[in-house]
C-alpha cells in the first residue's frame, strides 16, 4: 500500500508541475522605447495618437515701408507685389520686388527693406536658345559666386536678395555675410525672431491646433517660440517639404542666433503631413 501511495504522490507532483507550466503567460506587449505613430484612418488599426500642442502669442511686430515707397517711386500692389519702379529694380539686378514677412520688422537699424527675386528664366534673352541658355548660366553662376539666401528648388529658378533704404540710399543685399555686418549685434527676442527668418528660408507657425487626419510624428507641436540662451537665441521655425514627389511634411527647425549674428542648424524634426498629399508631385 506504502508503494502506492507513493507511486500516487508522485505523479500528482508532476501532473501539477506540468499544469503549471501549461499557465505561463508570455507578455507579447511591443517595447515603448521606439513611438511609432499609427497612420490615420489605416484600416482597422486604433485611432492615431494625436499631439498636445503649445501655443505662443505671435510677437507685435511690423514692417514700414513707407520711406522706401516714397523715395523709390515703387507702389504696393496687393499683399505682397511692388511695382511702378522698373529702373530701381534693374539697376539693383532684380526681375521683381516683393513686401517682406511683418515679423521682420523687428532687427534695428530699422532700415525699410524689400525682397528682390531674381529669376533667371522669366527674363528676356536674344531669339536664339543656345544664346539664352548661355546667358542664364552665367547669370545663375554670377549670383552663386556673389550668394543669395533662398533658392527655389522648382523649374523655374529663382534666387533671393533684398534692397535696403539705408541712409537715403538704395543697397542690394547679397547674402548673409553682408545681413550680419548690418544688422548685428542681436540683442532682443524679437529682433532675433525677424532676423533668423531674414537669414533663412523658414517660416514662423503660430496658433497651431489639431487638423482631422494629418499624420503626426512627434508627440508635441509647439508654435514658434525663441529662447535666450548663455549665447544667444534659440529660434524654433517651420518649413514645408514643396518640391518633389512623394509625401510633403512640415518640420521643425531650430534656428541657433548668436549676439554676434552667426547663424547654426542645430535640430531638424519632422511634424506633420496631409496624407493627401502623399502622392503629389511639384516641379
Amino acid at each position: 500500500m506504502k508503494n502506492i501511495s507513493l507511486i500516487s504522490i508522485v505523479l500528482l507532483l508532476l501532473t501539477g508541475c506540468f499544469a503549471a507550466k501549461d499557465s505561463v503567460q508570455i507578455d507579447t506587449k511591443p517595447s515603448t522605447e521606439t513611438l511609432e505613430l499609427p497612420t490615420a484612418n489605416e484600416g482597422n488599426n486604433p485611432p492615431p495618437i494625436l499631439p498636445k500642442f503649445i501655443n505662443h502669442p505671435r510677437p507685435n511686430i511690423q514692417v514700414d515701408l513707407t520711406d522706401f515707397l516714397k523715395t523709390s517711386g515703387c507702389q504696393l500692389k496687393g499683399s505682397s507685389d511692388i511695382e511702378g519702379c522698373e529702373g530701381l529694380r534693374a539697376k539693383m539686378g532684380c526681375d521683381k520686388f516683393m513686401q517682406p514677412d511683418a515679423l521682420w520688422g523687428a532687427v534695428t537699424p530699422t532700415y525699410p527693406m524689400v525682397l528682390c527675386l531674381v529669376l533667371p528664366d522669366a527674363r528676356q534673352y536674344p531669339k536664339s536658345e543656345a544664346d539664352a541658355k548661355a546667358l542664364v548660366l552665367e547669370l545663375i553662376k554670377d549670383i552663386e559666386k556673389e550668394g543669395y539666401f533662398t533658392r527655389s528648388k522648382g523649374m523655374f529658378r529663382h534666387y533671393t536678395r533684398y534692397v535696403i533704404l539705408r541712409d537715403g540710399q538704395f543697397q542690394l543685399v547679397k547674402n548673409i555675410d553682408e545681413l550680419q555686418k548690418i544688422f548685428a549685434p542681436i540683442e532682443s527676442t524679437k529682433e532675433a525672431l525677424s532676423y533668423a527668418l531674414m537669414a533663412t528660408q523658414f517660416a514662423a507657425h503660430y496658433g497651431q491646433k489639431i487638423v482631422p487626419n494629418y499624420r503626426y510624428y512627434t508627440t508635441t507641436i509647439e508654435d514658434t517660440n525663441v529662447v535666450v540662451t548663455e549665447k544667444g537665441y534659440d529660434v524654433l521655425l517651420y518649413t514645408y517639404k514643396k518640391f518633389g514627389c512623394g509625401s510633403h511634411p512640415t518640420s521643425t527647425n531650430l534656428i541657433t542666433v548668436g549676439v554676434d549674428g552667426m547663424i547654426s542648424y542645430p535640430s531638424q524634426q519632422l511634424a506633420y503631413a496631409n496624407p493627401k498629399e502623399d502622392n503629389l508631385c511639384v516641379d
